[in-house]
């Protein structure tokens, strides 16, 4: 896009110009800029969750710390296996290839709980807990 600008005209768009105008003007720049975020920020599922099933210990902990369940499915879908120790990450990737079980394990609220998601390895079922439920 070009422009041309008069000597008492300042570099920065003016009050006239609204900002309908200059994100039309710069549609296919931001939604281009937009996508390739989303792209890098985005990880694809690494596997299927199958069935989705959890205790009642842990449906109480996703209400009292008030966090939606599927964000957390969804990070362990996507490999962010949370709070595990370094050994338990090696065997979750370990277990991507091989078909093994899969550990998440995610702290929660105030009182820093934990919150297991297991997926079995055969990938049909996987189930939100507490460690103490296991």
């Amino acid at each position: 896009m070009t422009t041309s600008m008069t000597p008492n005209e300042p570099n920065e768009p003016t009050e006239n110009q609204n900002a309908e105008t200059l994100l039309a003007a710069n549609a296919p720049t931001i939604a281009s800029l937009v996508m390739l975020a989303i792209q890098r920020v985005i990880k694809p599922p690494l596997f299927s969750l199958g069935q989705v099933v959890a205790t009642s210990g842990a449906l109480d902990l996703l209400d009292r710390s008030a966090v939606n369940a599927s964000v957390l499915l969804t990070r362990h879908q996507c490999g962010d296996w949370g709070d595990v120790c370094a050994d338990d990450a090696l065997s979750n990737n370990e277990a991507l290839i091989n078909h093994s079980r899969l550990l998440s394990a995610y702290v929660l609220g105030a009182q820093k709980e934990s919150l297991w998601i297991i997926t079995e390895y055969d990938r049909s079922v996987t189930t939100l807990l507490l460690p103490g439920e296991y």
